[in-house]
């Protein structure tokens, strides 16, 4: 019975420091959003970036013959979108610090500068993953399809979240400087 209502105790002072550390009322629209789209990006590395499909080579691209098993995450891909994730985190990091109860917020000089330049960046490496797509697929080669198939590598949706959230955040993060 002890056990029980100190958990119960616990979960709702738990409960009641959220709301207090994450009030809507605190945080502006801008702030929000970026935040958002920085939880959307840190996810959205680890889901599958890339998808596969086998075709003829002289069939148009309706359609296809098969597709292999699996998919690839972005961190598979690219060990270099590990930087995404991290920089969402330290946008993550400043925006709370910032949205902060009274008592414990802290200013961040050059704000709205700081968070257009850590959303730039990670634009930037979001659209080099993007747009890199890998030549191989793991367990299957070229030359094993020979000279009448082709290995087609397609993107998937964890690519397409990333890439959406990174630009919704660049001009969001640009927008609020305007506004200023």
């Amino acid at each position: 019975m002890l056990a029980s209502n100190r958990a119960r105790n616990l979960r709702t002072r738990a409960i009641l420091a959220a709301r207090e550390w994450f009030s809507p009322e605190r945080w502006s629209v801008n702030d929000a959003l970026i935040a958002i789209a920085a939880v959307l990006l840190t996810g959205s590395i680890l889901g599958p970036w890339f998808r596969a499909t086998v075709r003829f080579k002289t069939s148009p691209d309706i359609g296809y013959l098969m597709e292999p098993k699996g998919s690839e995450s972005g961190i598979e891909a690219h060990a270099f979108l590990w930087v995404v994730g991290a920089l969402a985190l330290i946008e993550l990091a400043v925006l709370i610090v910032r949205n902060a109860p009274d008592r414990h917020a802290l200013p961040v000089p050059g704000y709205h500068k700081l968070m257009v330049v850590i959303t730039a960046l990670i634009c930037a490496v979001v659209m080099a993953g993007f747009f890199w797509r890998p030549t191989t697929w793991p367990g299957i080669s070229q030359s094993q399809l020979g000279p009448f198939f082709t290995l087609v590598i397609g993107w998937g949706f964890g690519s397409v979240v990333a890439l959406a959230a990174a630009v919704v955040s660049v001009g969001i993060a640009v927008s609020a400087i305007r506004d200023r």
